[in-house]
């Protein structure tokens, strides 16, 4: 787990209140000439205009590189990694092998977005700094974890009280100064209980130097209900508009639950990308298929927002569940996880074996998770086929 936290802002105390706000700004502000940019390409169609990013988002026990290659084909414009501990992923080449593979990343794995739990400074930029030597496009500071050992390791939301802002921002601007990572720094936040400290919270991260700011609509919660409600998009709209005057972009993440939801919170929010999680789970293709409704129907949101790359008709289940094994068995497993126990908690969660699941309960637990009703027969036979049915993986299915 992550070390004890060690604030390196010296004098800077956490704002308590608005008025405590300026004197931390004057103390961590980063000029913008010294932000490190994101690459143009992440808001640039196939013509060179100009559109939302379409973000797939860090999901622990998801994230994994077949999933990630997925997700891109059906129109994922940046992936984060899963969330991984910074000082172990500084430390120790196995880790960093088994999440990302040897260096450099895979071609057609870009941009990608390296995501670590840190609590000090140096955790966090000696890890950005292993993952700039991977080939990572960007590293991202996790502060919206809402599990139990984030409460335990002192990481995630559970960092983001007040009283905790000033190490934030010694995070995120020792990285963003510091003289051999080259990476932009992006950060991922929750809301505050309050609109004014959600705001606030979000002008000290750009002002420390973050190149990006996500923004889960939804507070922390309490620890077994995190998900209470819709997001709150309104407030996410808030943090779009405090952060224009520093040229930050802010990504929505929350409240897209079908496909025609991605261009309605782009609408409603102006923010410069959408995040998604559960519902790439459940719909590999929602971007693509988000796409597609878009064109076919001729509706949408504002030009300079909206996605005008070609796009073909969305792929049936079927047809995912083809694209998904096929990557996952082109894979090296000696960079990976556990591949089989990974492929069947996203389908599923059944330890499955050849002729032990009926198709009607396989239609079931299926149906209700990726909207795919014959996808487990597709799997068994495929593992029959590359001959992976001897793995026997259980576990429940995750969901991020």
């Amino acid at each position: 787990p992550p070390t004890s936290p060690t604030p390196s802002l010296p004098e800077a105390e956490a704002p308590q209140s608005s008025t405590m706000m300026p004197l931390l700004l004057n103390k961590i502000l980063v000029p913008s000439s010294h932000r490190k940019p994101l690459d143009p390409s992440w808001f640039a169609d196939a013509s060179g205009g100009k559109r939302a990013m379409f973000v797939m988002a860090p999901m622990v026990g998801q994230s994994d590189l077949p999933f990630r290659l997925l997700a891109r084909k059906h129109g994922a414009t940046v992936v984060f990694g899963e969330m991984m501990l910074a000082d172990r992923f500084a430390a120790d080449p196995g880790y960093r092998l088994q999440a990302f593979g040897n260096a450099p990343l895979r071609r057609e794995d870009h941009p990608l977005v390296a995501q670590f739990a840190a609590n000090t400074p140096e955790a966090f930029v000696g890890a950005a700094l292993e993952a700039q030597k991977l080939g990572c496009d960007a590293v991202d500071l996790n502060l919206g974890c809402p599990q139990r050992r984030a409460k335990e390791h002192h990481y995630g939301s559970f960092m983001t009280d007040p009283c905790d802002w000033a190490l934030c921002c010694a995070i995120v601007h020792q990285a963003a100064v510091h003289p051999e990572l080259c990476l932009p720094i992006t950060v991922k936040i929750r809301l505050q209980p309050t609109l004014e400290a959600t705001v606030q919270f979000a002008r000290l991260l750009a002002a420390s130097g973050a190149s990006m700011v996500s923004v889960h609509g939804r507070q922390r919660g309490r620890e077994n209900q995190r998900r209470d409600g819709s997001a709150n998009l309104d407030w996410v709209a808030a943090v779009v508009r405090a952060l224009e005057p520093f040229g930050v972009p802010v990504v929505a993440n929350g409240n897209v639950r079908c496909p025609r939801d991605v261009t309605a919170n782009l609408a409603s929010t102006g923010a410069a990308g959408i995040m998604v999680a559960e519902e790439i789970l459940r719909d590999p293709a929602v971007f693509s298929r988000s796409r597609w409704e878009l064109t076919s129907t001729g509706g949408g949101v504002d030009g300079a927002k909206a996605a005008t790359d070609p796009c073909s008709p969305p792929p049936s289940g079927k047809d995912l569940a083809d694209e998904y094994i096929h990557l996952l068995e082109g894979l090296d497993r000696g960079c990976f996880h556990h591949p089989m126990k990974r492929l069947e908690q996203k389908l599923g969660g059944y330890a499955w074996r050849m002729g032990q699941v009926s198709e009607k309960k396989a239609q079931k637990a299926l149906g209700d998770f990726l909207q795919v009703p014959r996808l487990a027969l597709q799997i068994t036979m495929r593992k029959e086929k590359a001959n992976l049915s001897g793995y026997r993986c259980g576990g429940r299915m995750q969901r991020s």
